[in-house]
């Protein structure tokens, strides 16, 4: 008889009937609903609503239900986490009793979400133990051992010994129903290990109860088998857990069958029978009355035998269990033939086939429900693995693009880079030849201040000459020849000074005009002075005009130009022309 440790229960007597069962100590119902109503709106009220569903739930599935949904509903209520989540746990395992494998797992796998959102890393591991339970009793056994080293991980970072005791005595499971017997024995040896070093007794109990179920029906050492019974005897006798007991006296009342030491045999299946009629377990009443049959039998009393295993098929029969039915009427159909009551003996073979279909009918839709579950879960598994492809084909597409669109902005950044450098080099170069001409036309406008100079110069001997000439022919004369000198002069002068300001300073003079079209020759000659950044003193020497005459000049030219606000600079305006 193998146990999931403090999970969900698997148990297997041997040769006998498959049952699944809750391993909680007995309680006093009536004492607990009491408490209950005493702790009405608290946690501890949903904390036992939870416990008697689990004591319910060997025997009375829909009790067990009913309690647990109400728990449920309590701990949403009040916004109890942990009891919450242990009622998922719960509902989970109930589910599982049924064989609704999917149900089973979407509460447990809820549980697990609520578990995170708590970030209570022991409630994750459970969590994760819970759902590898569910997967190893459904035959999966890739994704249990998953969930479970999964679980294994947690606890050992949390350094929860009592978790990782469990684990391992559930990997042990998983591996006993593979059939790697060797494998199991390791992790069951580990798992008592650890619950020899925590004291955790009932732990304890439970390795030494599959330890023996492994060397007593896998390796037939009934002697090893018998020690690790006793052995987990004597605890849950300390600790007073009635049905454990009882599942011990059964299992070594076995023994002591197969030993043919029928005294022995008698006393413990005596006591596994006081253990479950204590607790009302007619399920494993008519177990034990099946192997008293079994004993008689074997003694060779065939009439005690009769009477034990009639008194088994009524209770199996009033309870429909239809193990215990087909098991009991098969071993009265084969007593009543020894009689030669064929009568008899026919009637109990009918009942067996009876039985026996309906048994079959209930594995079936147990093995289908096995084989639907493992069919949606691989049709989600496909489900996933087509949508994470999907994404992962969408991800490579888009970042194909991002690259590509990076590389198009890389190369659309780089040719205006290149466009700009070479926009910068030609404005730097004309900037650089104008700078040049700039530099030209000063030279040149200095070269006109010296002619100028001396042209004023020459103009001041003549007019000298002509204050002190008597003819008054001669004064006319000198007085037309320094009125030519100045007029053409200038003329020559200005004309030579506007060609070369044109050509550094290209259309200018057509843009302002456009602008501004009532200006003069004076004020157009003025506005280029002033462009080339000269100031009221350095046009008076090359025009020879009076600074204040052309201060008054320049205060005319922002009228016409508009410029009615001071801190708009003359020469600077006339520079965006």
């Amino acid at each position: 008889m193998i146990l999931r440790q403090k999970i969900f229960v698997s148990i297997l007597f041997f040769g006998l009937a498959n049952i699944n069962l809750s391993f909680s100590q007995t309680y006093n119902f009536d004492s607990l609903k009491k408490t209950i109503s005493e702790n009405k709106g608290t946690e501890r009220e949903i904390d036992l609503l939870v416990e008697i569903s689990e004591n319910y739930k060997a025997n009375n599935i829909d009790t067990a239900l009913y309690y647990i949904l109400l728990a449920i509903e309590k701990a949403k209520s009040i916004e109890y986490s942990k009891g919450y989540i242990n009622s998922l746990h719960t509902l989970s395992s109930i589910f599982l009793f049924k064989n609704d494998y999917k149900n089973a797992l979407k509460y447990a796998e809820q549980s697990l979400i609520e578990s995170q959102k708590s970030k209570n890393n022991e409630l994750i591991g459970i969590s994760k133990t819970h759902i590898a339970v569910i997967y190893a009793e459904s035959g999966n056994f890739t994704l249990s051992t998953k969930y479970n080293f999964e679980a294994l991980k947690i606890f050992e970072q949390i350094e929860n010994k009592l978790q990782i005791e469990t684990v391992y005595g559930n990997i042990g499971a998983d591996h006993l129903s593979q059939k790697n017997y060797n494998k199991a024995l390791e992790y069951l040896f580990l798992a008592l290990d650890i619950a020899i070093e925590i004291e955790d007794t009932i732990g304890i109990a439970y390795q030494y109860n599959n330890i023996g179920a492994v060397y007593y029906s896998h390796f037939k050492d009934k002697q090893k088998a018998l020690y690790y019974f006793k052995e987990a005897l004597k605890i849950n006798i300390k600790q007073q857990n009635d049905y454990l007991q009882g599942i011990n006296y059964r299992n070594i009342c076995s023994v002591y069958k197969d030993f043919e030491d029928f005294d022995s045999a008698v006393l413990y299946n005596n006591l596994a029978y006081e253990m479950f009629s204590k607790i009302k377990s007619n399920m494993l009443i008519s177990n034990c009355l099946e192997t008293y049959g079994e004993i008689y039998i074997l003694k060779g009393d065939s009439q005690k035998a009769i009477l034990y295993f009639e008194k088994a098929f009524d209770l199996a029969h009033k309870n429909n269990y239809y193990k215990m039915i087909q098991k009991s009427a098969e071993l009265l159909h084969k007593s009543y033939i020894s009689f030669n009551d064929t009568v008899k003996a026919y009637k109990f073979l009918l009942i067996e086939k009876n039985a026996q279909d309906k048994l079959n009918n209930n594995s079936n839709k147990q093995e289908i429900a096995k084989i639907e579950f493992q069919y949606n879960l691989e049709k989600e598994r496909t489900q996933k693995e087509l949508l994470q492809k999907r994404k992962n084909l969408y991800t490579v597409i888009i970042f194909t693009l991002l690259v590509f669109i990076i590389l198009i902005i890389i190369i659309l950044f780089y040719k205006q880079k290149i466009k700009t450098n070479k926009i910068n080099f030609e404005k730097q170069k004309i900037e650089s030849e104008l700078s040049i001409k700039n530099n030209e036309l000063s030279i040149n406008l200095m070269a006109i201040f010296k002619k100028n100079e001396i042209k004023s110069d020459i103009v001041n001997k003549l007019v000298k000459h002509e204050q002190n000439l008597k003819e008054e022919k001669t004064k006319k004369e000198i007085s037309k020849i320094i009125k030519e000198i100045d007029t053409g002069y200038n003329e020559k002068i200005w004309n030579e000074f506007s060609t070369r300001f044109q050509e550094v300073h290209i259309g200018f003079y057509e843009k302002l005009l456009s602008k501004f079209p009532d200006l003069t020759q004076g004020e157009l000659r003025l506005c280029a002075f002033l462009v080339l950044n000269m100031s009221s003193k350095e046009i008076s020497d090359i025009t020879g005009q009076q600074i204040s005459t052309l201060e008054n000049a320049r205060y005319r030219l922002r009228k016409k130009l508009g410029i009615t606000n001071l801190e708009i600079n003359l020469v600077g305006f006339l520079s965006q022309i």
